[in-house]
């Protein structure tokens, strides 16, 4: 009603919104939506104390009715906001360790795009590496994602990004998939050292969802790698993960909520 949209606009939404809100409720439950609605739904809002940008973009595009139960639901996360779904977390991600950790036996990966963004879990779940990798497309607007989650995003040149990756899997200067040119016209020629044998000593194993399309994007080979698709190939098991597929879950999360 007239009522429960002055309550939304309020917290900030323009009346065209709040009345695209009131329709979506009337559509879904066949009535109006009520002041007593939208007040549970802003009461259970504000224990998240997220960024007025992020509640902003909850009270637009959530399910008002549905805001209690989900918000409850992030306050036993440790990651309550997704910058990359631009909303409240589902994965199960943790936080990246306070205190430097040993080098993970395996090594979740996940990309996501436009703006490309690089998300690693390791077998305990926890992010090893979350950043925007900056280029021509993406900076310094970061299409996609909300004006106050920008400046708490990590940013991260290319060849930063490898670096860090390369680093966690315990891996010394890689093969790069090179830039194209005419000697190389689809980039596929290589230059560096030869990477030591996946699960070798020293170096974790890489795996995710078609991980090769993450390692092009990322200007890395997935073969030099040794990186396993979990989608077809189970990784090896490895303490902490009940299986490979634990880590290959959490990271195809983490990248959602890695982006956080």
């Amino acid at each position: 009603g007239s009522e429960a949209r002055a309550a939304l606009e309020g917290r900030g939404l323009t009346s065209r919104e709040a009345a695209a809100v009131d329709a979506r409720h009337q559509r879904r439950h066949g009535h109006p939506l009520g002041t007593a609605e939208v007040a549970e739904a802003l009461a259970a809002l504000d224990l998240l104390s997220l960024l007025p940008g992020q509640a902003l973009q909850l009270l637009r595009t959530a399910r008002i009715a549905d805001l209690p139960a989900a918000c409850a639901r992030a306050l036993e996360r440790p990651r309550r906001w997704c910058s990359y779904k631009r909303a409240l977390c589902d994965c199960a991600a943790l936080p990246p360790p306070s205190e430097p950790a040993p080098p993970p036996r395996l090594l979740s990966l996940d990309c996501e795009f436009k703006p490309l963004r690089a998300a690693a879990v390791d077998e305990q779940l926890q992010v090893r590496l979350d950043c925007v990798v900056l280029g021509a497309s993406s900076f310094p607007m970061l299409p996609g994602v909300l004006a106050c989650d920008r400046p708490l995003l990590q940013k991260a040149m290319p060849a930063e990004a490898r670096a860090r990756l390369l680093a966690l899997l315990g891996r010394a200067p890689l093969p790069c998939r090179a830039p194209p040119s005419p000697a190389s016209a689809e980039g596929v020629a290589y230059t560096g050292t030869a990477s030591p044998a996946a699960g070798a000593s020293g170096t974790a194993t890489l795996l995710g969802h078609s991980p090769r399309h993450d390692c092009d994007a990322l200007g890395l080979s997935a073969d030099a790698l040794g990186a396993v698709d979990i989608a077809v190939q189970r990784p090896p098991p490895t303490a902490g993960t009940g299986g490979g597929e634990g880590g290959g879950e959490g990271g195809a999360g983490g990248g959602g909520g890695g982006s956080g």
